[in-house]
């Protein structure tokens, strides 16, 4: 943590980089690969069909991968969903090409 002082402010700067990797380790706990793959894809702004698509699963299948997702993460919206992973995708970005990801 650092402070400082600008124009008669205070400023404190704090790094929350930890966090982020917590927040990252928490959700790679909850979720299953699959579940990630799928959280990643629709980050990507992938709809349901070419998900479907992609993972040479149905559209239905899709839905209820999502559908236990939003449960799992206390979400009710794919923006929501992609709100709480965005730590974890981050992280993998470092990792992986998303786009590799993508093509899984």
């Amino acid at each position: 943590m650092e402070q400082f002082e600008v124009n008669g402010q205070c400023f404190i700067i704090l790094d929350v980089s930890g966090q982020i990797k917590s927040s990252a380790q928490e959700i790679a706990q909850l979720l299953s690969e699959r579940e990630l793959q799928i959280a990643t894809l629709v980050a990507l702004g992938q709809a349901n069909k070419q998900i479907a698509h992609r993972l040479h699963i149905s559209e239905w299948t899709v839905a209820s991968y999502l559908r236990r997702i939003f449960a799992k993460l206390g979400v009710d919206s794919r923006a929501a969903m992609v709100y709480r992973c965005a730590a974890l995708i981050q992280l993998l970005q470092a990792d992986f090409d998303v786009q590799e990801l993508a093509t899984i």
